[in-house]
């Protein structure tokens, strides 16, 4: 579905990617980790050919960079982070402009078009919100409504960049089982960007980890979720426990009051 070969990015005289080489199925379900500044966004955003870059990604077969926004987009809906004020639409506006990889106009909508827009709504139980300005809604709605704008494109995979940095416990779980269902169920390929170790191993089947721009780790969750794999990634201490209720790994940051 997507294939890095040795991208690079500098801003100026510094390096944010190094090299990177990886593939990604329409099959997966994986996260890309790693301290800040590692250069996860910018290789979502090199996935997507967002960026100029060195080296090559290639979207089922076709050089990103031949290939327009709208054929893009039909094959992978992007959610960014949260950040600001979003523009002055209605949820259903917005999800509708979701449809613009399918339209030759930015807002007419097409016959057949609405069921498409309701059933992305559904999916992520926002449909409620259909007359809510965007503006008004919560982290947790906002992260919603944008992945439902995603949906809308009918993609066959989805690229998220940190979707739960601004979401409460509940709503990245709510997040997180939405994701799995999307999945699961409807056979969308997920690769999400994540500051949340145990969570991200929790769902994800294959762990993606930076540092300083390399690729240091593609593999499998559970065995990222090792204390040397963690140590070496973000250089503090850890302690990797099992989870009595499902065999399952959990990483913590080892320190105490006299190390803060």
């Amino acid at each position: 579905m997507l294939r890095a070969s040795s991208v690079s990015v500098s801003f100026g005289a510094t390096p944010i990617l190094r090299e990177v080489s990886l593939n990604i199925e329409k099959e997966d379900f994986v996260s890309i980790v790693g301290p800040n500044g590692a250069g996860k966004t910018t290789l979502i955003r090199c996935l997507l050919g967002l960026l100029q870059f060195d080296g090559e990604v290639r979207l089922k077969d076709e050089n990103i960079r031949s290939c327009s926004r709208k054929k893009i987009a039909r094959s992978i809906g992007y959610v960014p982070q949260v950040v600001g004020m979003l523009p002055g639409f209605t949820v259903e506006q917005f999800v509708g402009v979701g449809r613009f990889a399918h339209r030759s106009g930015v807002f007419a909508v097409r016959s057949g078009e609405r069921l498409v827009i309701e059933q992305a709504m559904e999916s992520t139980n926002v449909e409620h919100l259909r007359k809510r300005e965007l503006s008004k809604l919560s982290g947790g709605e906002r992260q919603r409504v944008l992945l439902a704008a995603a949906l809308a494109q009918e993609p066959e995979m989805i690229l998220l960049d940190e979707p739960a940095s601004h979401l409460d416990p509940k709503h990245e779980v709510e997040l997180y089982r939405l994701l799995r269902t999307l999945h699961q169920e409807q056979g969308k390929g997920v690769c999400m960007v994540s500051h949340n170790l145990n969570s991200a191993a929790a769902i994800s089947k294959r762990i993606i980890a930076l540092k300083a721009g390399e690729l240091v780790f593609d593999g499998a969750s559970q065995q990222f979720m090792k204390s040397e794999t963690l140590e070496h990634l973000y250089d503090t201490s850890f302690s990797v426990l099992e989870n009595p209720e499902n065999g399952e790994n959990i990483a913590l940051a080892k320190f105490s009051r006299n190390d803060v």
